[in-house]
């Protein structure tokens, strides 16, 4: 009997929040030189073994990449990896069953009512009330990621 068949969207959803919440990361990448920011949903594996990213890529798309890590060890990282809309749209899915990152998805979900505004894009001027409501979400999702480190130690 195959299971796959059985297990819904709603069931993959679920699962992919408790695995990003524990091994993934939510944030906003700020690109200095251009004054612009991008929200990101990254998952970081230290090993070969990709088929739970490839899960996740199956849901939402995003790029499957091996490679090494650049840290001290130089081990093996395979990383799954989403920005933009698409970082929006995981973080709009995953806050219904999200627990540990619920607020970054949450500040991210916000972050992403600026993209509806349609002045995303090449050749279109950002206004400086969104740049300044931009960059208080980045340091907001930046406090609550740090705060996770620090939870850990």
């Amino acid at each position: 009997m195959k299971i796959q068949g059985l297990i819904t969207r709603r069931d993959k959803l679920i699962w992919a929040a408790g695995f990003i919440d524990g091994e993934g990361c939510i944030g906003i990448h700020e690109r200095k030189l251009r004054e612009q920011y991008e929200p990101y949903v990254e998952v970081l594996q230290a090993d070969r073994r990709v088929a739970t990213l490839y899960l996740l890529q199956e849901l939402w798309g995003g790029h499957v990449t091996i490679g090494t890590d650049r840290g001290i060890t130089c081990d093996t990282v395979s990383r799954w990896r989403v920005w933009g809309r698409r970082a929006i749209d995981v973080c709009t899915e995953l806050l219904e069953f999200s627990v540990v990152k619920k607020e970054q998805a949450r500040v991210v979900v916000e972050f992403g009512y600026g993209y509806g505004l349609g002045i995303i894009g090449r050749g279109h001027k950002i206004p400086e009330l969104e740049k300044l409501k931009r960059k208080a979400l980045k340091a907001q999702i930046h406090v609550l990621n740090k705060r996770g480190r620090q939870n850990a130690a």
